[in-house]
């Protein structure tokens, strides 16, 4: 062998070995953040496409998704175990409850990108009692009514706008066989019943609104009450209790329905009408085809105001990787991942864009998600009151309402009393009773 041939193996051979070491280090320093969240098999699907964009633009972070069905728990045991991951989405209603066990990072809004441009109200559901933030918004979402168009068309009715509209086209579909099989089992609405995660709360805090009430009340200098015991509460469980067991013109199983039995029966074509917000469109859209319609929530003697939620994105307090995490958070909000997240055919995970310049409706070409962007433009939208922890409140909440859905007889001036002293006793534990 040469020298100049020796020399040359000698020079590849330093070559390979310093891309060696050279790819060993750039295997080190990239970061892998875990992400949680809940939903069903779809939801994972779509995140993880967003997750490749994300990755494509950031070769130093690998993303690892993991889906949990009772991710609030799952959250809850994980941080006593130390053992939390770097960042989740949630809904918007539990930003309290992760600051008050304290495993949840502060975020500063005013230098967050693009913070302008993202909505207020969304802003708001990140922000705790303390005035501080502890969420980046990533959807949000208000409830309009999901129809079924064939069978109001055979009604012969328009759209129903008011309470006493929307219980006569119900009952048409309860006792008029309006899909024509000749069998009894078509039904007016399917709604919530289960206490489970508070479903049966989410439609009645629609209708308490609608009518004039409230769940809480603010007394001053951040103190809250009970409000349960008033006219305007006791109207909204009477009309639930009528709707349940004088018109009989809810679904089979009823009483203990969670969100997939609510889904079920609307998408098997057996209840005329649903509530609540556009994440089923597409699913809805694929087995009813042109038989399905949106519109508004009828109104009642207040309104039409309907339940506002959404998804935050938290970011651990015990991360190791915070500017990873703050750059997918940074993405997310970005025009290009909204866009993304209302588009996806897998499934919409971003229901109503946070960002004021990107109008859902026009973006996702699809006209039966107008009015889930119309509560927006006409601030029909609300949010639960800015307590510590709201979602033991809304377990209450949905255990009083339960408890008119399995009982007729239900005595409502006594429950509400009852509910009234739960409330005011949860309040009591963190800190904000004002009775």
């Amino acid at each position: 062998m040469t020298i100049i041939v020796k020399r040359a193996v000698l020079l590849l051979l330093l070559l390979s070995l310093v891309a060696a070491l050279s790819a060993g280090t750039l295997a080190a320093e990239k970061t892998t953040i875990s992400i949680w969240l809940r939903g069903n098999p779809q939801y994972l699907e779509a995140y993880q496409a967003l997750g490749e964009i994300f990755m494509e633009q950031n070769p130093d972070i690998e993303l690892s998704f993991s889906l949990y069905q009772d991710l609030e728990d799952k959250l809850l045991t994980s941080a006593l175990a130390g053992a939390l991951p770097d960042a989740w989405i949630m809904d918007t209603v539990t930003t309290g409850r992760w600051v008050r066990y304290g495993i949840v990072a502060e975020i500063d809004k005013d230098s967050f990108p693009d913070s302008d441009k993202i909505l207020d109200v969304a802003w708001d559901t990140c922000r705790a009692s303390d005035g501080k933030y502890y969420g980046v918004p990533w959807s949000v979402q208000g409830q309009a009514m999901y129809y079924r168009h064939d069978w109001l068309t055979k009604f012969g009715q328009a759209v129903p706008t008011t309470w006493d509209e929307m219980i006569e086209f119900a009952k048409y579909a309860t006792y008029s066989d309006p899909d024509g099989n000749g069998r009894d089992d078509t039904y007016g609405i399917s709604v919530y019943g289960s206490t489970n995660r508070g479903y049966a709360y989410w439609t009645f805090q629609d209708w308490v609104w609608q009518a004039g009430g409230s769940l809480l009340r603010e007394v001053g200098n951040g103190k809250w009450v009970s409000n349960l015991n008033s006219p305007e509460v006791k109207l909204a469980l009477e009309f639930e209790r009528d709707m349940a067991h004088k018109h009989k013109i809810f679904q089979p199983g009823f009483q203990t329905a969670d969100s997939s039995a609510v889904y079920g029966t609307f998408q098997d074509g057996l209840a005329a009408m649903v509530f609540h917000a556009g994440y089923r469109i597409l699913e809805y859209s694929a087995r009813l085809g042109d038989k399905l319609g949106t519109a508004l929530m009828p109104a009642g003697p207040a309104g039409g105001y309907t339940l506002g939620e959404g998804e935050n994105l938290y970011m651990s307090k015990t991360t190791k990787h915070p500017e990873a995490v703050y750059r997918w958070m940074v993405f997310m909000t970005s025009p290009e991942a909204q866009i993304f997240g209302i588009t996806n055919p897998i499934s919409n995970v971003c229901r109503v864009s946070v960002r004021t310049d990107v109008d859902t409706a026009a973006v996702s070409g699809q006209p039966l998600m107008e009015p889930f962007v119309e509560v927006f433009r006409r601030n029909l939208v609300r949010f639960p009151e800015p307590i510590v922890d709201y979602y033991p409140v809304k377990l209450l909440a949905a255990e009083a309402v339960q408890a008119v859905l399995l009982d007729p007889n239900t005595d409502i001036d006594a429950l509400v009393v009852e509910y009234d002293e739960k409330i005011n006793a949860e309040l009591k534990k963190q800190g904000v009773c004002g009775g």
